[in-house]
């Protein structure tokens, strides 16, 4: 069943657990770009994506944070369990999707029928295109 995000960030987010010169590191990485530039226009148009879920069942995992986990884990290259352990284990991957510790699981079957769905429902991923403006 389709969920949207709630935008509203945390009060206590993943960054309060690091020291100061940890956030400053934090603020001034790749994930605080993520966060502010990208997660937000993801937020704003995964109404799109709820076309990939029916009407009954289990709320879905996070639209925008399932397509910026899929970006990510292209920029970096990495395989289905490389990014399953950079979302659980590396601080910068749940700071830049702004998810805390709580939410910073997710199955390897989730991240798989995401994508499946995706491309059965999108195949020239049309609606990615036109969230960042290229046709």
């Amino acid at each position: 069943m389709y969920k949207k995000t709630d935008p509203q960030q945390s009060l206590f987010g993943v960054e309060t657990q690091l020291s100061k010169s940890l956030r400053t590191r934090l603020k001034g990485s790749w994930a605080e770009l993520f966060r502010v530039e990208v997660l937000p226009i993801l937020i704003k148009s995964e109404d799109k994506f709820a076309l990939l879920y029916g009407t009954t069942g289990r709320p879905n995992f996070s639209v925008a944070r399932m397509l910026g986990l899929c970006f990510l884990q292209e920029f970096y290259n990495f395989s289905d369990q490389q990014t399953l352990d950079a979302f659980g284990f590396d601080i910068r991957w749940r700071y830049a999707l702004d998810v805390g510790d709580e939410d910073s699981y997710l199955s390897r079957r989730s991240l798989v029928e995401f994508r499946r769905r995706l491309s059965a429902k999108d195949p020239e991923m049309k609606i990615v295109r036109m969230i960042f403006g290229r046709k």
